[in-house]
């Protein structure tokens, strides 16, 4: 058993979402006559992805339990780095997705007492968050730009200019009415496109911002050998970092939306619609447990949206602390429960069911507990 094993439900999730980013990626890459790893577009034209090429024996020394693998694959013109610089790229996808870092991965938040504490069960927070605010950079892993997806749209929403060169963009002055006309319609758009499940495409990048944004970052990074382009190296590189934004663009929207959806789901779902004073979701087993998942689905979705998910009463906030208070609850339930068990029910103020805190402090108990309902304070927990 490997220490996947004790969270088995989280370990197939993140199983299957990994198996699917690989996909995904063997179907997008293809090796060149050189061996060397390329993305399909790169690539001249009917050149077939890995997907396609990979070829697989089952192994005949497999056994149960081995922990030998059953199969045996190669691909044509593969060659050891290829292979390699195509898991890199796959631990990029799945740490860029999940937030999770291979174990191999020295993570600057993970070194401090003070961050491990309040990253405790947060751990994807940072990769997450990079992801999402992370400056403009050249991901040599995965041979393209990266940028964060929430840097991105924001850049790009504004005066939209097309400039002649980059100190013409520094040294234009553009009325603040027009700034914020600007503002106004790029906000406008943005929500349409939400709404419209992107059908319509009224966003788009603004390439006049992005050359200027491209031209900067070379210019702050002049005398670095990897940035020594030809003309036509440098035009490869601009339309590479185009494609980026774009994609970065539609990711923010699609988690825009998202994000929004969920929540007008949650208001509809929490309405008492035959007005008797209760939700009418959470009058059922079933209803509470649907709600309990959209709940949490919402709160994974929006933490960084809807901030209330990250530091209202719903957060799991420091685990010490949530420790102490359990403490604190647990033992003024037993002083009130053996109150009761000697002068009468519920003397005291506290008219939680007895035991209630104590499955807490046993995870696979607290969540059978919490799922099967055993007393009725579950009832009313998310």
């Amino acid at each position: 058993m490997t220490e996947d094993r004790w969270f088995e439900f989280l370990a197939r999730a993140d199983n299957l979402l990994d198996s699917a980013l690989t996909i995904a990626m063997l179907q997008n890459h293809g090796v060149d006559k050189n061996g060397d790893l390329k993305r399909l577009n790169e690539l001249p034209e009917g050149t077939p992805s890995l997907f396609d090429s990979f070829e697989y024996e089952e192994n005949s020394k497999w056994e149960k339990h081995s922990g030998m693998d059953r199969y045996k694959g190669k691909v044509e013109n593969e060659t050891d780095e290829s292979f390699n610089d195509f898991r890199g790229r796959v631990a990029r996808m799945s740490s860029k997705t999940k937030g999770t870092a291979a174990t191999s991965d020295i993570v600057t938040s993970q070194m401090e007492m003070g961050w491990r504490f309040m990253l405790q069960y947060r751990s994807w927070a940072p990769n997450i968050a990079f992801e999402r605010f992370g400056k403009l950079r050249q991901d040599r892993v995965m041979d393209h730009w990266d940028q964060g997806t929430w840097r991105s749209l924001w850049s790009n929403i504004g005066p939209k200019k097309e400039f002649d060169s980059f100190d013409q963009a520094l040294a234009i002055e553009i009325g603040f009415t027009e700034i914020l006309m600007s503002y106004g319609a790029d906000l406008l758009k943005v929500g349409v496109d939400v709404g419209t499940f992107g059908m319509l495409g009224k966003y788009a990048l603004k390439e006049g911002t992005a050359r200027a944004e491209f031209e900067a970052h070379v210019l702050d990074h002049k005398g670095d050998e990897s940035y020594n382009w030809t003309a036509e190296q440098k035009e490869a590189e601009y339309a590479k970092f185009l494609e980026m934004k774009r994609g970065n663009i539609k990711a923010h929207i699609a988690e825009l939306r998202a994000a929004f959806l969920l929540f007008m789901l949650l208001r509809m779902a929490g309405g008492d619609w035959d007005d008797d004073g209760k939700k009418d979701i959470r009058q059922n087993f079933a209803g509470r447990k649907l709600d309990n998942v959209l709940n949490r689905v919402y709160r994974e979705t929006a933490i960084f949206i809807d901030l209330t998910e990250l530091t209202g009463p719903r957060s799991s906030g420091l685990p010490i602390l949530t420790l102490g208070s359990q403490i604190i609850r647990w033992s003024s339930n037993t002083l009130d429960e053996i109150g009761d068990f000697f002068f009468g029910e519920d003397k005291g103020g506290d008219r939680v069911e007895k035991l209630h805190y104590f499955w807490q402090f046993l995870p696979p108990a607290g969540g059978v507990a919490k799922f099967a309902e055993i007393d009725d304070q579950y009832k009313y927990s998310k």
